[in-house]
Parts: structure tokens; C-alpha cells; sequence
């Protein structure tokens, strides 16, 4: 005798990952949207008010680092959270070019400004 349960008729549906990520995705997008991003700005502009020349060469490895692991962080998003860009459509891989490219370009500008020109 057949399992009812067998049936092509019924079928199981398992929640996927993505839908039961819970606080971890909060998390991650908190990270980059605000927490990561705020920490780079003010990364910017202690270099470029001057603290540079105090700082021995941290304060560029800090922006460095929150450059490279907001681009990080929101590719783990996209990637395995199913991460939503600003129109609350699923984020592709274009946006985090988009994303990738403005970080790595203001970082090259805040080291170029706080090295050279002030």
C-alpha cells in the first residue's frame, strides 16, 4: 500500500535559507548600509582635517579596511542573504560593481587629498 505522503499531489516545502536567516541578515545589512559606511566617512575625514601626520599610518589602514569589507559584506548579502537594493528588488552582482567601484573610488581620492594636497 502507497504512503499518502508519497503522493504527487503533496508536496513538502522546505523553507529555504535565505527566508530564515533571521537576525544574522539584519546584522550583515546594518554593516554595510550604515555601521560600515559611517565608519568610513569618519575614516575620510580625519584624514582630511589633519590627523594623518598623528596617526603613523593607521588611520589608512582603517579606511582601507572598511572599504574592502563593506564591498565584502554586502557581497555576502547578495550572495547568500538575497540582499535587496534602494527599489527593494533582489541586489545582482551590478550593484555590488556599482557599490565596489564609488568605495574604491573615494578611497583613492581621500588618500591622494590627505598625501599630496593638504
Amino acid at each position: 500500500m502507497a504512503n499518502p505522503h508519497d503522493s504527487p499531489d503533496t508536496k513538502s516545502v522546505e523553507p529555504s535559507a535565505a527566508q530564515n536567516v533571521g537576525c544574522l541578515s539584519i546584522l550583515i545589512r546594518l554593516y554595510w548600509a550604515f555601521f560600515g559606511l559611517a565608519c568610513f566617512a569618519m575614516c575620510s575625514a580625519f584624514m582630511l582635517l589633519g590627523y594623518k601626520r598623528e596617526s603613523s599610518g593607521w588611520l589608512e589602514g582603517m579606511l582601507i579596511f572598511f572599504a574592502i569589507s563593506i564591498v565584502c559584506v554586502r557581497f555576502i548579502d547578495i550572495r547568500y542573504f538575497n540582499g535587496k537594493n534602494s527599489k527593494n528588488e533582489p541586489a545582482t552582482m551590478r550593484d555590488l560593481g556599482i557599490l565596489g567601484a564609488a568605495i574604491g573610488l573615494a578611497t583613492v581620492v581621500v588618500l591622494v587629498l590627505a598625501a599630496f594636497v593638504l
